[in-house]
């Protein structure tokens, strides 16, 4: 076998004898989708719930080789088969229903991240990408969380405020926007926040740091009230603490 074959073989671009002209056996002179057939993604919709999978296959030509290296890398979410977003695997024959293909397989976990994942598959200097879709996971229950149920009014006193979100399925979507006010029994404003991170995290988790500046006199219950938009509506959620001197 000329040298030539035996660089393509290593580059996996081994097509059924007699389908090439020996000028043909050039490693980068084929399209990518004559090395890489296709790249499937199933779903290739996915919830941003950092739990959602999608089955990621790679189909080389009639002929193709097995044993052979093949990397993805993704712009989301996490390969399960090594918890990062670069997995080289081996290609290897399989059985479908449309037959016998000789494919590279990976398993694709997605993040709480909204927007396009890009999915590339490579290998022999080829490479190929398809878009997948990562869509809201909504919140389904919003909960106000503080450290203590008594704040002094001194100005110098502070109260960091947690809302947690949780969805129906794993993680709500990060970016989900939560309201908060603080208002006294006859639901008046009272103090001030110094921070408003009110755009949900990883963890579903938006922070408010509260001061109860520059309502110093005022002492007896205050009511945190948070708030986030779904499809379907408001979602609420109260705590009380109190002011003391």
């Amino acid at each position: 076998m000329k040298m030539r074959q035996q660089f393509f073989i290593s580059a996996c671009l081994v097509i059924a004898a007699g389908c090439y002209k020996d000028s043909d056996f050039d490693p980068l002179a084929l399209e990518p989708d004559e090395v890489i057939v296709e790249l499937r993604a199933s779903p290739d919709v996915l919830s941003a719930n950092g739990s959602a999978i999608s089955n990621i296959t790679a189909v080389l030509p009639d002929g193709g080789q097995e044993n052979l290296d093949m990397t993805f890398t993704t712009s989301a979410g996490l390969f399960v088969e090594n918890g990062t977003k670069v997995l080289t695997v081996k290609t290897k024959a399989v059985q479908y229903p449309e037959g016998i293909l000789v494919c590279a397989n990976a398993t694709l976990r997605n993040s709480n991240a909204t927007g396009r994942i890009t999915l590339n598959a490579s290998f022999g200097g080829y490479e190929v990408s398809k878009t997948l879709t990562s869509v809201e996971n909504p919140a389904a229950a919003i909960t106000v969380v503080v450290p203590s149920l008594v704040l002094s009014n001194n100005p110098a006193s502070e109260m960091e405020v947690i809302t947690q979100l949780s969805a129906a399925s794993g993680t709500v979507s990060q970016g989900q926007l939560v309201g908060m006010q603080v208002l006294d029994e006859s639901l008046v404003p009272r103090g001030t926040f110094r921070l408003i991170q009110d755009r949900s995290d990883q963890e579903g988790k938006c922070k408010f740091v509260f001061s109860i500046a520059p309502d110093t006199l005022f002492t007896g219950p205050l009511s945190f009230r948070a708030n986030t938009q779904i499809s379907s509506g408001t979602i609420e959620a109260n705590r009380t603490i109190y002011i003391t001197n």
